[in-house]
């Protein structure tokens, strides 16, 4: 039955049995090595996703992280929390599929931002501002999107030639990570890196466990979901999360970058397959 139902609760569970107890249900799941822990949130790899993987480690064996501008979006949602999701697993069972929730975006009002990092850096955390939704004459209008255009326009001509033009004044072997999100990959933003020269370093899709910036955006979120009074509109979310961002420690971000051969290489050993980072 737990395993059946691992993301429920004790008490979800007991509610599908008949005259168990709930000190029964779990004493039979600690002889059994089974406990309540959060779930790893990683996004679901195909076959094609751990191929792709495995040859990008092959591929940058030798590659100078050091010299990497690691960029990316992230949404902060307004009266976000960050609570986990938990799931009943046995102790080494994290990272089996199942155990595993995948990362997804919930309706809530959210805040997109933006921010780079490498090795001894930080960019300071800019906000990419879209048109919400809105209704006119009872017709619903879609909040904006970030596509390509408006990711060539509000990212690369702006925060990102910043970084860019700043850290290759001191060299230029520097290359830029971005994830492949659409947006990333357009005609229109691939132009826009090429006119302000930005070389762009290939990055296997589905992959934010090779992106360490990722782990800088959840120190982030944690420390904002911990600000007191609770930021209530995007406005004040941003003013928050602007000061929070700007105090985190440079020796995370350095820490972070350090860890990227320690990634390439268990990589490879696990052929593809999911990173415990």
């Amino acid at each position: 039955m737990i395993f059946q139902h691992p993301f429920d609760s004790w008490n979800q569970i007991l509610g599908r049995l008949e005259g168990v107890t709930r000190y029964r249900l779990r004493k039979v799941a600690k002889e059994a090595g089974i406990r309540r822990c959060v779930a790893i949130r990683k996004p679901v790899l195909t076959t094609k996703h751990t191929e792709r993987r495995l040859q990008w480690a092959k591929d940058n064996r030798a590659t100078d992280w050091n010299h990497v501008l690691f960029t990316d979006e992230s949404s902060l949602e307004v009266g976000g929390t960050d609570r986990q999701v938990r799931v009943s697993r046995r102790s080494g069972e994290a990272y089996i599929p199942r155990n595993m929730t995948s990362t997804f975006r919930s309706g809530r009002q959210a805040l997109i931002v933006w921010a780079g990092m490498a090795y001894n850096f930080k960019t300071p955390l800019f906000r990419i501002s879209l048109a919400p939704s809105r209704v006119e004459r009872s017709t619903r209008i879609r909040a904006e999107g970030l596509n390509a255009e408006r990711y060539a326009d509000l990212v690369i001509k702006g925060p990102l030639k910043a970084a860019w033009d700043e850290l290759t004044t001191f060299s230029d072997r520097y290359q830029v990570v971005e994830d492949n999100a659409p947006c990333h990959n357009g005609l229109v933003a691939q132009q826009a890196r090429e006119e302000v020269r930005i070389c762009r370093l290939h990055h296997p899709s589905a992959s934010p466990d090779l992106n360490p910036i990722e782990n800088v955006w959840m120190v982030l979120k944690t420390r904002i979901y911990r600000v007191w009074p609770i930021p209530t509109s995007v406005d004040k979310l941003f003013m928050v999360a602007r000061k929070v961002w700007d105090k985190i420690e440079m020796e995370i971000i350095n820490g972070c970058v350090e860890s990227m051969p320690r990634r390439v290489s268990n990589l490879a050993a696990i052929k593809g397959k999911s990173l415990k980072y």
